[in-house]
């Protein structure tokens, strides 16, 4: 290691590395693609680096180099690179002042400005030193991240593996260049011989994708800060006839998100890349690939070629596969180490292991994800704060503190504060330090910081502090009882709030995310419909933002979705056939088996994918079964009425006649018992993440079989045949339903209906009835059009199906006892009335039993 000024000059041009992209290899290919549509060629690269080569040769040093955009920027590094000068990337104006480094040039790329500075004394530096990069956040707890040229050409090389970039490639620079993602896009670029396009203006600007599609670019590289600009300005890319991939990076894009592009990149033929890494490792760690993005969209994937990754203890044990502990990653491209002065520049490469400061674990498929920070930051506005400098910034301010962070929000605890003006003093001392607004973080007082023996502030104590603030916070955003129950939200916001909790909701927030299910979807839509007039045929994938662009005049005639409707009309003809009012061609119940399954399908089924646990169904277990038994132990208790089996969900096995059971609820929850048991398989998850729709429909066939078997083996007729086994081709057909997306799958769909009424009808030409109706409607139509009027009425009645079917008897028994043998259609419509009411005193004891037995779940690891 030596100062190694004229060592380094006669390796000038590329010697004093091995070679990487910043070797130019001189040829009439498109390099760069500039704003006016100009093309340079590497030709011209080539003699324009070898021109800034020989500027830097009269005094070689330390270069900080004012990323503003221009050509010039990306000339001065390539050429810096290949002179051995390491290069310090700033942003544009930034001086050499505060970098804390003896910077020996300045270049201002715009102006074509050397500045020749002089450090005293001026700094050494290692043979292998090629770049410096800064990890500031807010609160000048600066460090510089020191990459040799080895560590950016793996990266880049990497990159170009995993992307499959070649020269035919090109892609803009929407990404700032002293930033390190927008770094790697020209490294990997130039490494593959491809082509940068230097894009001007918002992405969410016109000129921009029309500068896109004249560069003829194939790829895209966005933040997630970019990709909702994109959705907010309805951005359409089914018309960029060049693009291939993009790319995400720069922070965690929310899994609906993913999806959602996903889900678009899968429609336009091109691939979607959610990436993860850190400036400490040049920067790329892992990449998610596109095909999984669906399958695990909270994910980061898997290690960049030549990486590895695992999830380690405390004591830097190595955990076993599904275990939580920190990310670990080792590979070529990870740094030399830290600076924080001229001396730490002379040190050689560190170790290549990088632990990431993130709590991580790896599943069953996999891929990692993320699920914490362990190290004391939060992220806030863009900005990286460290917890540690903001309670030395309270020491200087003469305060006891302690920070925390939960959900990327920052917790400030103080002690010994009495006066609510010191309070507020502070909240907007600490803000204007931090360059925050100042209700961006929470600020209370407390008596005593809690401490550890050693006199270290308790960590667990502050963090228990901190989620009793967040409960207390969310308990107060939460509205009376009798408000939840008679008072509808007057926003989109606030009818999500009201049914998923203040702390949970965000403006990606979408229904699915939240984890809503079948019994929620129609409480939701139907406040939705009150604020927006009429619902969007795919509401429960939109996002709240995107549902608040919704709002709709109304119309006298509007659509309704059809599980909603035949749910509805379902339910109604079930207890008309009960109380003998009309003679709907029977087949209530067997449509609402159809009705469970498709919502089974379309929303608790991918939440169990996403997350590859069982936890969603079991969720949906414990509020039915758990509903049923008090309502089933209440009507017990007041008129003596019920048998044990029906308290077993078992009463359908003895007779039809067992005092209290309820054969459809038994079944259905017998239905979620064995999904539970099927989907605890990481084999059964994989089948349905890969093929959906023929896993389901070869059951449902399947089914339809083992029913012909059991009655050529079994007389059933005295159990009504309302057995599992006879059933399940019923739950199975609506799970189908929920991912058929093509003609061929419908009509699939439809001969399993004609094949299975038939068998299930005793062989005879099936007598056509309500089912049948229904259960075409459900293949065949998304939505049905119905007067507005309608729309509110039948989505209350669809909501309270379930208190309807358990409360309809005793409803038209108590009508009897006020009046003389009362009508059957008064018996009816009293029924669905009493029902609904029931439904909506009920539903804020759902809200909260839902997120305890959430809670619960997740606790128990389910």
């Amino acid at each position: 290691m030596t100062n190694p000024d004229q060592e380094r000059l006669g390796k000038a041009g590329g010697a004093s590395a091995d070679a990487g992209f910043w070797q130019i290899v001189p040829s009439e290919k498109t390099a760069f693609v500039l704003p006016d549509l100009q093309r340079v060629s590497y030709r011209s690269l080539a003699e324009m680096i070898e021109e800034f080569t020989g500027r830097l040769r009269t005094d070689p040093g330390l270069i900080g180099i004012r990323c503003d955009g221009h050509l010039r920027q990306y000339v001065a590094y390539l050429a810096s690179l290949q002179a051995g000068c390491p290069v310090v990337l700033l942003q544009e104006g930034q001086g050499a002042e505060g970098t804390g480094l003896g910077l020996s040039m300045l270049y201002s790329p715009g102006q074509d400005r050397l500045e020749r500075l002089e450090p005293d004394p001026k700094p050494a530096w290692h043979d292998d030193l090629a770049l410096l990069l800064s990890t500031s956040g807010s609160t000048g707890a600066a460090k510089w991240v020191r990459l040799s040229h080895a560590n950016l050409a793996a990266n880049a090389n990497s990159i170009v593996e995993y992307l499959g970039l070649t020269e035919a490639d090109c892609a803009p620079m929407s990404l700032p260049f002293q930033y390190s993602y927008g770094m790697s896009i020209l490294n990997s670029h130039l490494a593959a011989g491809a082509t940068l396009a230097l894009s001007e203006g918002s992405v969410i600007d016109e000129g921009f994708w029309r500068f896109f599609e004249q560069a003829e670019c194939t790829g895209f590289a966005g933040v997630p800060y970019s990709f909702e600009l994109m959705e907010q300005a309805n951005i359409k890319t089914d018309q960029l006839a060049s693009l291939r991939y993009m790319t995400q990076a720069g922070g965690r894009l929310a899994p609906e998100r993913v999806l959602q592009w996903a889900a678009r990149s899968r429609r336009e033929n091109w691939a979607f890349f959610v990436m993860y890494g850190q400036t400490e490792a040049a920067p790329r760690i892992s990449y998610l690939p596109p095909e999984m993005a669906s399958v695990s969209p909270s994910a980061i994937g898997v290690p960049v070629p030549g990486g590895e990754m695992w999830i380690c203890d405390e004591a830097d044990r190595r955990l076993p596969d599904g275990e939580t502990g920190e990310l670990v990653y080792r590979g070529p491209n990870t740094m030399m180490g830290y600076a924080t002065s001229d001396r730490d520049l002379i040190l050689p490469q560190g170790s290549d292991v990088l632990k990431t400061g993130d709590i991580a674990r790896k599943l069953p498929n996999g891929m990692i994800e993320i699920v914490g920070r362990k190290s004391r930051f939060v992220k806030l506005f863009g900005l990286r704060i460290s917890l540690d400098e903001v309670e030395k910034k309270l020491e200087v301010m003469g305060f006891t503190g302690a920070c925390g962070a939960h959900d990327d929000r920052m917790y400030v605890l103080v002690e010994a504060l009495t006066q609510d003006a010191d309070l507020r003093r502070l909240r907007g001392d600490l803000s204007e330090w931090l360059k925050i607004p100042p209700d961006s973080f929470v600020l209370e007082t407390i008596d005593r910081i809690p401490r550890r023996s050693n006199g270290k502030p308790d960590l667990q104590a502050i963090g228990r502090r901190i989620a009793e603030m967040e409960a207390s916070a969310s308990a107060g955003a939460r509205k009376s009882a009798l408000t939840r129950i008679f008072r509808r939200g007057q926003s989109v916001e606030e009818v999500f709030r009201k049914q998923f909790g203040a702390d949970q909701v965000k403006e990606n927030s979408t229904f699915a995310s939240l984890g809503g299910d079948s019994l929620t979807y129609v409480e939701l839509s139907l406040a939705l419909e009150s604020v927006l007039g009429a619902l969007p045929e795919d509401w429960a994938n939109m996002t709240v933002a995107q549902l608040k662009q919704k709002r709709k005049s109304r119309k006298f005639i509007s659509s309704i979705d059809t599980p909603t409707l035949v749910r509805a009309l379902a339910i109604m003809a079930v207890v008309s056939g009960h109380f003998h009012f009309v003679d709907y061609g029977r087949g209530g119940a067997f449509s609402l088996f159809v009705v469970a399954g498709l919502t089974f399908a379309l929303f608790t089924l991918p939440q169990v994918l996403e997350h590859q646990r069982i936890t969603p169904i079991a969720n949906l277990f414990f509020r039915i079964a758990g509903l049923t038994l008090a309502y089933m132990a209440l009507h017990l208790i007041l008129t003596g009425y019920g048998e044990w089996p029906a308290f077993l969900f078992v009463g359908s096995y003895f007779s039809p006649h067992t005092e209290g059971a309820l054969w459809f609820i038994e079944i259905y929850l017998q239905f979620l018992l064995v999904a539970m048991a099927v989907l605890s398989l990481p084999a059964a998850r994989r089948a349905l993440e890969s093929h959906a729709f023929l896993c389901s429909a070869v059951a449902a066939a399947a089914f339809v079989g083992i029913g012909a078997v059991s009655d050529m083996l079994f007389d059933l007729h005295h159990l009504f045949r309302r057995v599992p086994h006879l059933m399940a081709w019923y739950f199975l057909l609506g799970v189908a339903i929920g991912s058929a997306d093509k003609l061929a799958h419908r009509l699939v769909l439809s001969a399993i209906l004609a094949v299975g009424s038939w068998q299930f009808g005793g062989y005879g030409l099936p007598r056509i009835g309500f089912f049948h109706v229904a259960a075409l409607a459900l293949i065949w139509l998304p939505a049905v059009p119905l007067p507005s009027l309608l729309r509110s009425p039948i989505r209350q009645v669809a909501g309270a199906s379930l208190l309807i079917y358990l409360s309809h008897f005793q409803f038209g028994q108590a009508l009897a006892k006020i009046m003389n043998e009362p009508a059957a259609g008064l018996k009816w419509a009293a029924a669905l009335a009493g029902g609904v009411l029931l439904w909506r005193l009920y539903n804020p004891v759902d809200l909260w039993l839902s997120r305890r037995v959430a809670g619960f779940l997740s606790r128990a690891k389910t």
